[in-house]
Formats: C-alpha cells, sequence, structure tokens
C-alpha cells in the first residue's frame, strides 16, 4: 500500500469512527466555529447537523459559562497543549441545559499552525442531576422538603460572617409545635406527617426574601431572619403563632395546632452561629413552661434554661 493509500485508508476510518461515535464529536476552526459535527452531537444539542455547522460552539454554550469557556479554548490555543475535561453548559434548541464535559486535540498544519480542533462531548447531564438530587437529599428534610439543621447552621454562619463587619442584626425564631405527641398518638403517624406538611407550607408562605425556614425534626422548626431587632422579629413570630393557629384538615379531621416559639437576637459579636439557636432553643422551652401557645425571647429573666 503506498503513502498516500495508507493516508488515505487512515482518514477513511477516522471519518467513519467520528460519525458514528456514540459520543458527540466535532471538528472547529480555532476560533471555534463548526466544521464538521456527528449526529450524536446533533442529537445532544435537539439540532440538525446543517444547522450547527452555522453556528460556533460558543452560541451553543450557555451565557454564564462563555467566560469560561472561551478562557479555555484561549489557553489551549496559546500553549499547543491539549483541553482537557472542561466542564460547560450547552443550550438544546428548545432551551434546557445539557451538561457537557468538553476535551479537545489540536490537528495542526506542518508549518505548525492549528488547521482545526477535534472536540469530543461528553453528555453529564444525567450524572449532574443526580449529584444534584443527592445533594438536595444530604441538605434537606424528606417529608416537608425544607432545609435541615445541616443547611441552616450553614447559612446561618454566612450571615453571622457578613454581619460582624456591619450593623446588621438577625433574628432566629425556635418554633416547636404543641401537644404533637397527642396528634401522632390518637391519629397516627400519617396524620402527624400531614400536619407538620401543612405547618412547613405556612411557614414557607411568611417568609421575607433572604430568611430561611428549616425542619430540625420531629414538629421543630426554625427560622433564620436577616437584618431584625428584636421588635421586628416578635412582629414576625407573631404572623407564625396566627398562622399555624388555624385548624389543619386531613382526611376530613379538623386538628387544632398551636406553637411555643422563642426568639434570639444578635448584632456585632463574636459568638459562634450555634449560640443563636441555643438561646432561641431556650427562650422556646420558657413559652412551654408558661403555659405553651406563647413567645418569649432571650435572654430569659433569670437566664436560666427551664426544666
Amino acid at each position: 500500500m503506498t503513502g498516500d493509500a495508507s493516508l488515505d485508508d487512515a482518514e477513511e476510518r477516522f471519518q467513519s469512527a467520528f460519525l458514528h461515535a456514540p459520543t458527540g464529536m466535532a471538528l472547529c476552526t480555532v476560533h471555534g466555529d463548526l466544521e464538521e459535527a456527528n449526529e450524536s452531537l446533533a442529537r445532544l444539542l435537539g439540532r440538525t447537523i446543517d444547522d450547527l455547522l452555522s453556528h460556533s460552539l460558543f452560541d451553543v454554550t450557555h451565557e454564564e459559562d462563555l467566560r469560561v469557556a472561551h478562557n479555555a479554548w484561549a489557553k489551549m490555543r496559546r500553549s499547543g497543549a491539549y483541553l482537557t475535561r472542561q466542564a460547560v453548559r450547552f443550550r438544546h434548541a428548545d432551551g434546557s441545559i445539557v451538561h457537557v464535559v468538553l476535551s479537545a486535540s489540536r490537528v495542526d498544519d506542518r508549518d505548525g499552525s492549528i488547521r482545526h480542533l477535534v472536540v469530543h462531548v461528553e453528555d453529564v447531564t444525567h450524572r449532574v442531576a443526580l449529584e444534584t438530587a443527592l445533594q438536595h437529599q444530604a441538605l434537606h428534610d424528606p417529608l416537608t422538603g425544607l432545609p435541615n439543621r445541616t443547611l441552616f447552621v450553614r447559612r446561618l454562619t454566612d450571615v453571622s460572617t457578613r454581619r460582624r463587619s456591619t450593623d446588621a442584626r438577625v433574628g432566629v425564631l425556635f418554633v416547636d409545635l404543641d401537644r404533637f405527641k397527642a396528634i401522632n398518638d390518637n391519629y397516627g403517624h400519617v396524620v402527624g406527617d400531614a400536619v407538620l406538611v401543612a405547618v412547613a407550607a405556612r411557614l414557607g408562605a411568611l417568609l421575607r426574601p433572604g430568611d430561611t425556614v428549616a425542619r430540625f425534626g420531629g414538629d421543630e422548626f426554625v427560622l433564620l431572619c436577616q437584618n431584625v431587632g428584636l421588635v421586628e422579629a416578635t412582629r414576625i413570630a407573631e404572623r407564625i403563632a396566627v398562622a399555624i393557629e388555624e385548624e389543619v384538615t386531613v382526611g376530613g379531621l379538623r386538628l387544632p395546632v398551636t406553637a411555643s416559639i422563642g426568639i434570639a437576637v444578635r448584632g456585632q459579636d463574636d459568638d459562634p452561629p450555634e449560640w443563636l439557636i441555643r438561646e432561641a432553643d431556650m427562650a422556646m422551652y420558657r413559652a412551654k413552661a408558661e403555659g405553651r401557645a406563647r413567645i418569649e425571647a432571650f435572654p430569659l429573666a433569670d437566664g436560666t434554661r427551664p426544666g
């Protein structure tokens, strides 16, 4: 076989592998304009090959990832190195997001200039969705969908760190349903769970922008309220008490529900954020001890935790 025949054979094998690859493949100019694309890439983006060839890779890149994509492309052109596993988001023809990982290599002319770039496009949308779901499960309550204790403490820590350089105050409201155990004992956990979901929805409806409500477990809910003093935090607690006191209807049952609420507010200090939760918890226990369906604020009169 002559040298020319060998080259032709190699080119034919490359074209066949390129066109029939199960993952997206493209040939691009140095500026990202698409010269060739295979069916896998066209299907991935919901387009025809002809449509794709009228665009560049940057045209189908999510606008928030354009800077990353341009920088990676420029670095590869300058260094001559391969582009290895750059994660970006593409836009499907229907507007949805496609998560991909790009790999690319240069094909140079004899003078060392770039003839074109061979780009491999790996669809990782399913993997990203699974990772996102797992992260959500790790940080949210499975029953109500609210943030859990871990995510709440993380957000409280972030807010507390920022407020130390300002005059802003932050409040924590600890909400505990009264006599919730009696609902579970008398009507079962299915009814009890329905009550918790209803209360979670009511609390979520009262949230201001930037605030957070979390379920700490059982019948305990905790709110993080930014930029509040004690007066405003108390007003929020009063609205919560009114909302929760509306009867919850479950399968024909009309269940009365009340809550004991503790409030703690802090300004500039260096105390650990968890202390604010503990103080609100202490105030909530005082509300329980004083007869339930009450609102109490920290510091308590005697500074001790009620038994």
